[in-house]
């Protein structure tokens, strides 16, 4: 079975108090599915948060290692497999932020290389298996940012090809494997070209640029790097018509413009691509219709809207697109439901509302659409119940909230939606039931199926032996090249960030016995990025409670000599892009904290590139 990583985007940011009373660890970070068990970080209130594993039952969830030993944390994240081996990051305490790997036993759990030396963190970030071989991005403290591979020995991981000598960062990004898994794709910086489409077939001399697609210095910026067969697809800017789609077949002559969407250099900034059989789906905006669904079967004719979904020049603002069978699976906002779940065929009359979930405009900002079978799981807000775990067969009678884990208007996550992970037939999610902090849950799809794994005597589905790391190993790009919120590991390299702090009005009162989390009276949001235009974040703060803001910019260039920064009155914060910052992606981390109560976290992922 093929690896499913899961990566919570508070992470390594803010690790959650552990409730108490409790003996299973809260989870604290990134969920894998290898085979028939899951390995997730948690933390049991007395080892900090640590390496995890779990068959489906109480009994089965066990601590693998204590890898930092003591109450500190050792920050497990970025979870990837190859072959029977489990790979991560860690910090031992020691050794800094490096590559370990675990077979699920405690002696079977060590870190590969000490790449960066001593106490200093390699941060290895991009983790992205093909064959045997794990691929990542690293920073050994000589040679910079630069791509590296293992084989899981500390004499098999290595450098791949330094593309940039003499220190100089190459920033290697969006790793995906394409030719039918004979290459990895990325983009690069060679000191020469600009940020460039590379490829690379794990030797230095197999290390190339595809085409140097805006000739000279200029960035090019590949994005949302999406494989459909043996064809790359990407969004790109040439210099001439702005960041449009573009397709590859790894040589210069096959690397071409798909089709010039929004005339001129304004470009459609499309950053969400997914493949649902032979064809490409993207969000783009032609200039005229807004931000649409799109999809293309690499022709110029073959290249069109799917429908106008928010008719006129509104955003219709598609995201999380997920394939099920034949079917894509999407939210948007038709301008009257709000933030709604969308499915189409691929035709204008096959896209439709599936269910307007919460009544009216406000919508529900589904997130994690997350197949199992022939059902959509997903997480959603209908307005009563607050965010809590919704299933969907495609139809409106078909599509309800599966139970409400924390009954009442209170969230049923602590750190919003997040951590959804099929195996077999179940599906194992993080939630907080506001009595025993956010833990590991498992479903069959059913309110009397849906328990805390703690509280198992059995697995659900067919998560029921506990073994080893096994199983074989097809994962994809491990980052999120375009759903909503933020899909890449706490540890990318590179961003540099600033805090600014609002304040939520008068105090509040909460249980100093059992603390539950605060919640923010409305999910976060974030705009885009547009041209000479502020970013603004919103959300809506309880009583008592204040928000902080922190700015992540990545890549790190020379050029990004200013980290971010931020302005913040009440509910919201701005952030005016610096002309330095081209080129770079956002993110931004809003903290809520409140007296009496657990914290809150939510990393959202500003979309497209700052112009």
């Amino acid at each position: 079975m093929a690896a499913v990583v899961v990566t919570l985007s508070p992470a390594a940011l803010v690790a959650p108090a552990h409730a108490a009373g409790t003996t299973a660890p809260n989870v604290c970070g990134d969920i894998v599915a290898v085979g028939k068990t899951l390995y997730f970080a948690g933390d049991d209130g007395a080892h900090g948060c640590e390496l995890w594993k779990s068959d489906g039952t109480g009994a089965g969830t066990t601590m693998v290692k204590d890898v930092d030993p003591g109450h500190s944390d050792s920050h497990v994240r970025q979870f990837a497999v190859v072959g029977s081996t489990l790979y991560f990051t860690a910090d031992d305490g020691t050794h800094g932020q490096e590559l370990w790997t675990t077979d699920g036993t405690t002696a079977g759990t060590a870190m590969v290389a000490d790449i960066n030396p001593g106490i200093y963190d390699a941060d290895p970030a991009m983790l992205t298996a093909v064959g045997n071989t794990l691929y990542f991005e690293v920073d050994d403290g000589t040679h910079g940012w630069k791509l590296w591979k293992s084989n899981g020995t500390a004499a098999g991981t290595t450098i791949v090809a330094d593309m940039n000598p003499g220190g100089g960062y190459t920033d290697p990004f969006d790793l995906v494997i394409g030719n039918n898994g004979n290459a990895v794709y990325f983009e690069a910086y060679d000191g020469t070209h600009g940020y460039e489409l590379w490829k690379t077939d794990g030797t230095s001399t197999g290390t190339t640029m595809v085409k140097d697609i805006n000739p000279g210095t200029g960035n090019s910026d590949p994005d949302g790097l999406t494989a459909v067969g043996d064809t790359l697809y990407f969004t790109a800017d040439d210099g001439i018509h702005g960041q449009e789609l573009w397709k590859s077949d790894g040589t210069a002559a096959g690397t071409t413009l798909v089709r010039d969407i929004n005339p001129g250099k304004v470009g459609i900034n499309a950053t969400v691509l997914a493949a649902v059989g032979p064809e490409l789906y993207f969000e783009a905006d032609d200039g005229t219709h807004g931000y649409e669904l799109w999809k293309s079967d690499g022709t110029a004719a073959g290249t069109a809207m799917v429908q106008d979904i928010d008719p006129g020049a509104g955003d219709g603002d598609p995201r999380g697109l997920t394939a099920l069978g034949n079917t894509l699976y999407f939210t948007a906002d038709d301008g009257i439901h709000g933030q709604e779940l969308w499915k189409t065929d691929g035709t204008a009359a096959g896209a439709t509302l599936v269910k307007d979930i919460n009544l009216g405009a406000n919508g529900v900002n589904s997130d994690n659409l997350t197949p199992v079978g022939n059902t959509l799981y997903f997480t959603a807000n209908d307005g009563d119940h607050g965010y809590e775990l919704w299933k969907s067969d495609g139809t409106t009678a078909g599509t309800t909230m599966v139970t409400d884990v924390n009954l009442g208007a209170i969230d049923g996550y602590q750190y919003g939606p997040g951590g959804l992970t099929a195996v077999g037939d179940a599906l194992y999610f993080t939630a907080d039931d506001g009595i025993h902090g956010q833990e590991l849950w498992t479903t069959d799809g059913t309110a009397a199926g849906t328990i805390r794994v703690a509280d198992a005597t059995t697995s659900a589905g067919d998560a029921g032996d506990s073994g080893d790391a096994g199983g074989s190993s097809d994962p994809g790009d491990s980052g999120d090249p375009g759903g909503s919120g933020s899909s890449s590991g706490s540890g990318d390299p590179g961003g540099s960030g600033a805090t600014g702090t609002g304040n939520g009005g008068s105090s509040g009162t909460s249980s100093a016995a059992s603390p539950t989390q605060v919640h923010p009276l409305s999910a976060p949001t974030v705009t885009k990025l547009k041209k000479r235009k502020p970013v603004t974040v919103k959300v809506a703060l309880p009583a008592g409670a204040k928000a902080t803001y922190t700015w992540t910019l990545k890549p790190k260039k020379k050029h990004h000599h200013k980290r971010p920064k931020t302005k913040t009155v009440g509910h919201k914060a701005k952030l005016k892009p610096k002309k330095a910052w081209k080129g770079g992606k956002l993110k931004v981390t809003i903290t809520i904290t409140q007296p009496g109560h657990l914290p809150y976290t939510k990393t959202l992922r500003v979309k497209g590139k700052v112009k």
